[in-house]
């Protein structure tokens, strides 16, 4: 006897074929799925024909293939029907199973699982994690050493000495530059007193003999004419001081400045006079150059005494 999905155990130890057992079909009253006519469907075997609800199904099929048959579908016997639901009931049977058996390993690896998962992953604390300060590095602006220059000692220029007399004198200012020529004195007797006369160069400026060589320390004292014989001192009235001197020694050149500039009385004064005026080319413990010549131009009675000292040493 084939098994009815829809008797109880106990009904079975009857066959099914029997009318007086078909009331105890359970289709009679199904669950709420599957549809009666599937349940119907279900116990529509060979040896089930005389299952109270066959006839029912039967009608049910016929029906749905009618429809299917109107609608382009072909229809599906009975006994197709019932082979297939025979042939499909292992398959559903071993699904069961597989599902069965796969809920129960689901149960056993979830149980399982958080010891298995102690073992393996062993939580850990949760690390505070510690902040630590970033110290922003504020760049120091490097410091620009002043190169440290040694302190140069200004080496004071050694002024050239001269061991001859001047040959040559240039005064920018007045347009002088004329040759210099040694000049002797002479004494003579005037009004019964003898009186120191020096001489005055023709054409060129006289370098009074006896007075400083340039570049030593004393007076070196030159005169020349200022209205005949060359007047080349015809305008030395008309330095002031801050003007430029040069003489020169052959190659060597001794560069002075106009310090002092003066007009002293010669004729008609007494003799206190005349030697007073007479110290301005007497020697002198300082480097100096004095310049004389008589003024005026016409009928001088004066005497133009010009100072200069050394200069740009």
């Amino acid at each position: 006897m084939v098994h009815c999905p829809y008797l109880r155990d106990w009904e079975h130890f009857d066959a099914l074929t029997e009318p007086a057992l078909g009331r105890r079909c359970l289709a009679q009253h199904p669950p709420a799925s599957p549809s009666p006519s599937t349940q119907a469907r279900l116990c529509l075997h060979t040896c089930h024909i005389e299952c109270p609800h066959y006839q029912v199904a039967e009608k049910a099929q016929a029906t749905a293939d009618s429809r299917a048959a109107g609608q382009g579908v072909s229809p599906r016997s009975a006994f197709g029907w019932r082979i297939v639901t025979q042939n499909r009931r292992p398959v559903v049977l071993l699904v069961a199973a597989a599902l069965v058996i796969a809920v129960a390993y689901v149960l056993m690896s979830s149980r399982g699982a958080p010891a298995i998962q102690s073992r393996q992953f062993e939580p850990q604390p949760p690390q505070t994690a510690v902040a630590s300060a970033t110290a922003t590095l504020t760049p120091t602006p490097a410091v620009t050493e002043t190169p440290v220059l040694p302190t140069v000692t200004p080496t004071a220029t050694v002024r050239p000495q001269a061991f001859s007399a001047p040959t040559r004198i240039r005064i920018p200012r007045i347009s002088v530059d004329a040759d210099v020529v040694e000049v002797a004195y002479s004494i003579r007797e005037e009004n019964g007193k003898k009186v120191t006369v020096w001489q005055v160069a023709d054409y060129a400026v006289g370098f009074h003999l006896g007075s400083a060589y340039p570049g030593h320390a004393g007076n070196t004292v030159l005169a020349a004419h200022n209205n005949i014989r060359g007047r080349i001192l015809r305008h030395l009235v008309d330095l002031v001081p801050g003007d430029d001197i040069y003489l020169y020694v052959g190659a060597l050149e001794f560069h002075y400045r106009v310090t002092q500039s003066m007009l002293v009385l010669e004729r008609g004064v007494p003799e206190e006079i005349q030697r007073e005026n007479a110290q301005w080319i007497q020697p002198t413990t300082d480097e100096r150059v004095t310049l004389v010549s008589c003024w005026p131009f016409i009928k001088p009675d004066h005497r133009v005494v010009v100072i200069a000292h050394p200069c740009c040493e």
